[in-house]
């Protein structure tokens, strides 16, 4: 079962498949990002305020990729955008990231 679930994972977390390089605190890895996913949990987007939103969007990577999962609330840097993390899943070596940032 652990070979299946092995072999999954690199499907997914593969650059020829799903994934594409991006660097996640200064680390160059396969990230797949999946905005969609949110709109089926919740809200893409909140309500505006003075014209400031929080913009969400969902990664996936190999939980082996950054040595220990970020902690809620802490700052992840996606490429060249600073993210709060929201919400932190891990499952079968895969780590699941819910992050947000403000936008105008």
């Amino acid at each position: 079962m652990k070979d299946v679930i092995f072999q999954d994972l690199n499907t997914f977390i593969n650059i020829e498949e799903f994934a594409d390089l991006h660097q996640v605190n200064g680390i160059i890895m396969p990230v797949v990002i999946d905005a969609d996913i949110l709109k089926q949990r919740f809200s893409y987007r909140d309500v505006p305020t003075d014209g400031v939103y929080t913009g969400k969007l969902v990664i996936f990577l190999k939980t082996a990729s950054l040595g220990k999962p970020p902690a809620i609330g802490s700052i992840l840097k996606l490429d060249d955008n600073m993210y709060l993390v929201a919400d932190v899943s891990e499952a079968n070596g895969i780590l699941e990231l819910t992050l947000e940032a403000n936008e105008t």
